[in-house]
């Protein structure tokens, strides 16, 4: 069959697609770009719905565009131009897909282990980090807070290295996650710098949620009061406090090695 072909960048549906790219259209569809990124969304069992690639990587990748064809994806052509119109980065590669997403409720969440809770974490940077620190530990389930970054934005995907389409973000209020801890029998961590608790007096247990706080302010104070537990990371040098997403790193190493030992 003859694909169909954009050859220029003020089409309708590149003005479309660069909505869902910078976050003003629905916030289900994930716009992702690179050969890399399309193979994780295939190897995370993700529903590519459309695919747009020039035809010289259609051509260079046979196997892929096979995969694609068998999940049911939508081919199309798009010119040099368009690729360029389309990429968020200097050198496009020339392949772009959107990837129906689907956030999960709260009601998905049977945790296992360790669940990190993002409370309003705006740099995006930081939230793809901590996607990617919690993929390497072997987190499927994060939860992401009101007022927190959209995890669809293209700097977390670059910065979680594709880890996004490997995890499921369930997407929540603080009064709701309290309530279904509460009701659940689920511990709630806080990671705040001025507690008098260590990480290293702490016991996670098989099944906590662990709460990362926002830039600046750090852990809400509605959650910081409900919360079963404060800890702190010792900081014995001048600087008071560490980069959310560093912290982040340190905490699921510390807690992963505790679960491991009981």
């Amino acid at each position: 069959e003859r694909l169909k072909t954009i050859e220029s960048p003020s089409n309708a549906r590149i003005k479309e697609l660069l909505d869902i790219r910078d976050g003003k259209a629905r916030d289900d569809s994930l716009f992702i770009e690179g050969l890399k990124v399309v193979r994780t969304a295939l190897d995370a069992d993700r529903r590519i719905t459309e695919v747009y690639t020039t035809q010289k990587i259609m051509d260079k990748n046979a196997g892929l565009f096979r995969s694609l064809r068998t999940q049911g994806t939508r081919t199309t052509i798009i010119s040099e131009k368009v690729s360029k119109r389309l990429s968020d980065t200097q050198t496009p590669q020339g392949i772009f897909a959107i990837v129906s997403y689907g956030f999960e409720t709260m009601d998905h969440l049977k945790p296992k282990g360790i669940v990190p809770v993002i409370d309003r974490i705006q740099d995006p940077g930081n939230l793809g980090t901590i996607i990617r620190t919690a993929d390497a530990f072997g987190i499927k389930k994060i939860i992401v807070l009101e007022g927190s970054c959209s995890p669809t934005n293209q700097k977390v995907i670059r910065s979680s290295a594709a880890s996004v389409l490997n995890v499921d973000i369930i997407k929540t209020s603080e009064e709701e996650l309290v309530n279904w801890a509460d009701k659940n029998n689920i511990k709630l961590l806080a990671s705040d710098a001025h507690a008098a608790t260590l990480i290293k007096d702490v016991a996670p247990g098989k099944r906590s949620l662990l709460i990362l706080g926002n830039e600046s302010s750090g852990v809400s104070e509605y959650l910081k009061k409900k919360a079963d537990m404060l800890f702190s990371i010792p900081l014995p040098g001048e600087t008071e406090s560490l980069n959310v997403a560093i912290s982040s790193a340190i905490i699921l190493y510390e807690f992963s090695k505790k679960i491991k030992n009981t």
